[in-house]
């Protein structure tokens, strides 16, 4: 309470002033035990606002009653579970068995199909990934690059020189993303890479592509490597969830704009995104099925055969926060 409180006075205080109210606007510290806990002394705390409200010029005796002895005791609570009872586990097995539904099934209102000849309802590829982008709320970004070193290194193994960019890539006005490009002469083409356990672990892939002939840019985007939060990260999802945002429609929409820059800047040649993990490769996937312009092909290292295994393993979304994507296995 010693911080916590004023803000929220603060907060609430304009409100009951709209209302002509600032009078009714009360709060009470429990110190007794100072726990968050519904005790006597919060419950008579509560009893004094009932009999201030409801019962103003009323004798009301806001002490409470004696009833230690009708309390009963949580063996006499206790309730006796049927064999086999259901989990939630258990539950979302059955209902996953029919998943993921039709597009189609998402009704007339959301997309705007058509009827083949056989009567049946016709989706195209477009139609998909609408549907997949509103699923995922995909953000639109504008990359802002700005260049924090570059210049070349020798490699050690070899007689030979390698190119080396460290960027800060402002995504619009909401984030920063870290990303190294390295490239060596006569590159072939681009490949954006990202992984589960941040671009300093994916070292064996970067130095394969390097080899054969691929600009390289190492990518940390929300939630990963250096753009992990240290503490409580699995908060942060459900904060953003609670704002009505997903956070695998921010990683996806981050690297299809990193995509998209890498596109502009890396002439014709081709654009590959390659992912190491189940989390950054479902990212991969969600990227590239929603922005085909920029993004020719995927390479997925270690990538989960379908979100059904996350039912399968009873998985916890703190683990994995992006993949628990409310009505993504109902359609993809």
């Amino acid at each position: 309470s010693g911080h916590a409180l004023q803000p929220l006075v603060d907060a609430a205080r304009p409100i009951f002033a709209m209302y002509g109210q600032e009078a009714n606007l009360r709060w009470h510290v429990n110190d007794v035990p100072g726990t968050h806990n519904y005790e006597r002394e919060n419950r008579e705390e509560f009893y004094k606002m009932l009999g201030k409200h409801f019962f103003a010029g009323q004798t009301f005796d806001w002490h409470e009653i004696p009833c230690a002895d009708e309390v009963k005791t949580a063996e006499q609570c206790k309730v006796p579970m049927p064999e086999n009872n259901e989990s939630f586990n258990s539950l979302a097995k059955k209902l996953m068995a029919d998943l993921p539904k039709s597009i189609s099934a998402r009704g007339a209102t959301r997309l705007s199909s058509s009827k083949s000849s056989e009567g049946s309802v016709s989706i195209t590829d477009a139609e998909r990934r609408a549907v997949l982008r509103d699923i995922v709320h995909l953000k639109d970004y504008e990359v802002a690059a700005e260049k924090k070193s570059s210049g070349p290194r020798q490699l050690a193994a070899a007689n030979e020189s390698l190119q080396v960019t460290a960027w800060q890539l402002k995504l619009g006005k909401d984030w920063t993303v870290p990303a190294v490009e390295l490239s060596r002469n006569a590159n072939k083409g681009t490949t954006i890479i990202i992984a589960d356990q941040g671009r300093k672990s994916a070292g064996e892939q970067i130095k394969r592509l390097l080899e054969s002939g691929q600009r390289v840019i190492a990518v940390d985007p929300f939630y990963f490597g250096e753009s992990t939060i240290p503490e409580r990260d699995a908060l942060y999802a459900l904060l953003l969830a609670c704002v009505g945002e997903r956070p695998l429609g921010v990683q996806a929409g981050q690297i299809a704009a990193i995509a998209r820059w890498a596109r502009s800047t890396g002439g014709e040649a081709p654009l590959s995104l390659a992912a190491v993990g189940e989390r950054t490769c479902t990212i991969a996937l969600v990227a590239a099925a929603c922005e085909p312009k920029a993004i020719d092909s995927i390479e997925l290292h270690d990538a989960l055969p379908s979100l059904k295994l996350l039912i399968e393993r009873n998985q916890r979304s703190d683990h994995m926060p992006e993949l628990f994507c409310f009505g993504l296995l109902e359609y993809f």
